[in-house]
């Protein structure tokens, strides 16, 4: 495989990845679920759509460049992910990250550096996703109709580079609508007066 070839599939691989660990991870961790003493990490303030805690999602990419050796790099970020995330409520994040990492060690066999930058890729565009979900919201101004189609307008444009994923549109808009609809508009979150009794 050529070098550009080898580059385009690490690059697609990480795409798919990053939002499958946003949709299967950090929205799941970012909605309280009915939980009265949790409250929703998605919040809409001053007219703006936020995750709160993402800056530990954001400080795992930092967390790879610790090494010059690839492999050690990735263990590296591994012990840094599982004593971060857990105290800033990715519990489902980290848990989607851990199981990731067998199956990419097992398709970069023999090539540590390009495990290296899968996840580096990987984890770039995590923090991209997480910013590009909360502009969608802020940009819809709370319209649902007008939600769900940038969500898929968004999802669109990149499985439509993908090729092969369109099958995971409707999916992925379903559930970071989901989270978007059980979130309080009005500036507040659903849960802080219930959390603020107990």
């Amino acid at each position: 495989m050529g070098e550009e070839n080898r580059m385009a599939e690490i690059v697609k691989g990480a795409v798919m990845d990053a939002w499958e660990i946003m949709v299967y991870g950090v929205a799941v961790d970012a909605d309280a679920k009915g939980d009265k003493k949790r409250k929703m990490l998605l919040s809409y303030k001053e007219n703006e759509w936020k995750i709160e805690g993402v800056t530990k999602l954001k400080a795992l990419l930092a967390s790879t460049q610790m090494h010059e050796n690839p492999e050690d790099a990735v263990m590296h970020f591994i012990k840094y992910a599982e004593y971060y995330l857990p105290r800033s409520r990715f519990e489902n994040t980290l848990r989607v990250i851990l199981e990731k990492i067998p199956g990419l060690r097992k398709k970069y066999e023999g090539a540590p550096q390009d495990l290296l930058t899968h996840i580096k890729y990987m984890l770039g565009y995590l923090a991209w996703d997480v910013e590009a979900y909360c502009n969608v919201l802020t940009y819809a101004g709370n319209d649902p109709n007008k939600v769900k189609e940038e969500l898929r307008k968004m999802f669109a444009a990149e499985f439509s580079v993908l090729g092969d994923e369109k099958n995971k549109l409707e999916e992925y808009v379903s559930k970071l609508f989901s989270l978007w609809n059980s979130a309080d508009k009005t500036g507040g979150r659903k849960g802080d007066e219930e959390s603020e009794e107990e």
